[in-house]
């Protein structure tokens, strides 16, 4: 009985223990979240984690921060919706980073090789299969399979053509085994943005590859012709970001907004012709499929296949590479806008001549950062009214008084609140519209009261 008391006692002190410990151990995890979908955030403030995904346009936001050390995400399109995100507060500082590389129009699918002719031999009558062609995702179109080889010692198929990339400006297709067109922002594979407005664009993606042709078959050796490899996919343009502050805007982080130029994946290879008088029939080279369009973009085309046991003569031409895409818009305005970091908006592969444009507008002051765009435009908007060093306490919160620009013929104050500027004037306390502020004149108390 005593030793069933213990078992028992032990038993709970090792589940307790284990409870413990697992919720220790998820307590100090932090998931990700998704703020992907139009929000009025109330007034409240808004900080950011790492790993986070935004979208859509967010409005009513105190301070919004994305703070040191985290790397914050725009939900890429997916043919739909997304792809950009659009910030409305009072305040703004992105410490951390803001990254919509990749999160714009999709790129083409690579066409698929053409397949080698079949082997000059009897009774084998057979040429392999043109490779299929990749699918496109995110508004890029599919590219073309590849074409079938001859028989009897004819030519090999013709690779198929890669398909456009999405957006207006997307790349077009590679021909047999041509390259992809990288992604335009404003005009077909180029920059050509001169709005001075508040539009963006998203980057646009690249064409895709076209399939390499087959092989036609080497006779004198007996081998069926090597197929053509599949053209490389082409890639995703950068997506779009707007920052929009009633007060201070400060980027001290970074704001990514580049078109993707992938180096890693292919388009499959071609297959290999057959040798000897054992050849099955149709057992020559089909040609490679193209590379699809995807998440992690297969950009590169595929190898021709060799004729013979992928040792002889007569390989299939190479599938041409996916067109990088375009980079995407970045907007700043607010009544003080402060770069001391990055903002780069460079289409893939690190080219200005496809990115995206940064424009910025400010209402009094600008300090600009470091910049790789396609385009950069600054310019004022509104007057400014400049700081005379006085603040007064209007019971609800601090307010400063600023002196009006020259050429003005009304009050030559202004008070600005809450990023609101208001000409002023003095009456006496007891008018209806008279503010909180009280000052002593010759004449009495007076208070201050807004110009209508």
């Amino acid at each position: 009985m005593k030793k069933s008391i213990e078992t028992k006692i032990k038993a709970k002190l090792i589940r307790t223990i284990i409870l413990v410990f697992v919720s220790l151990l998820f307590s100090k995890i932090v998931y990700a979240a998704s703020y992907i979908s139009n929000q009025d955030h109330g007034g409240a403030d808004w900080t950011l984690a790492n790993g986070d995904y935004i979208a859509g346009t967010h409005t009513n936001i105190g301070t919004f921060t994305v703070p040191a050390g985290a790397t914050v995400y725009v939900q890429r399109y997916n043919g739909a919706s997304y792809g950009s995100v659009v910030i409305n507060a009072n305040n703004i500082n992105v410490i951390g980073t803001i990254d919509a590389s990749g999160a714009g129009y999709g790129g083409g699918g690579g066409g698929g090789g053409g397949s080698g002719s079949e082997a000059d031999i009897e009774n084998r009558p057979d040429p392999g299969p043109g490779g299929s062609g990749g699918a496109g995702t995110a508004g890029g179109s599919s590219g073309s399979s590849g074409n079938p080889g001859t028989s009897s010692a004819g030519p090999g198929g013709a690779g198929g053509a890669g398909g456009s990339g999405g957006g207006l400006y997307g790349g077009s297709g590679g021909g047999s085994g041509g390259l992809g067109g990288i992604g335009g922002y404003a005009v077909s594979q180029g920059q050509g943005d001169s709005s001075i407005d508040e539009s963006l664009n998203i980057g646009s993606g690249g064409g895709g590859g076209g399939g390499g042709n087959g092989q036609g078959n080497q006779g004198c050796c007996n081998h069926g012709g090597g197929g053509g490899g599949g053209g490389g996919a082409g890639n995703y343009g950068g997506g779009y970001v707007k920052l929009y502050a009633t007060n201070n805007l400060v980027v001290s982080g970074i704001i990514y907004t580049k078109g993707i130029s992938s180096s890693t994946g292919s388009g499959s290879n071609g297959g290999c012709g057959c040798q000897d008088w054992n050849c099955p029939s149709g057992s020559n080279g089909p040609g490679g499929s193209g590379g699809p369009a995807s998440s992690s973009s297969s950009s590169l085309g595929g190898s021709g296949g060799n004729a013979g046991a992928c040792n002889g003569p007569g390989s299939g031409s190479a599938g041409g590479s996916g067109g990088a895409g375009a980079g995407g818009g970045v907007l700043l305005k607010a009544y003080d806008v402060t770069v001391s970091g990055t903002i780069d908006t460079r289409g893939g592969g690190n080219n200005q001549a496809n990115g995206g444009t940064l424009k910025i507008f400010y209402n009094c002051d600008y300090t600009s950062g470091s910049y790789y765009t396609g385009r950069t435009y600054s310019a004022p908007f509104g007057a400014c009214y400049q700081d005379i060093g006085l603040k007064i306490f209007d019971g609800t919160q601090t307010v400063k008084i600023a002196a009006e620009p020259l050429g003005t013929v009304t009050s030559p104050l202004r008070i600005a609140k809450a990023g609101a500027i208001y000409g002023i004037m003095l009456v006496d306390p007891s008018d209806a519209k008279a503010s909180k502020i009280r000052i002593q004149t010759n004449n009495g108390i007076k208070a201050l009261r807004k110009i209508d």
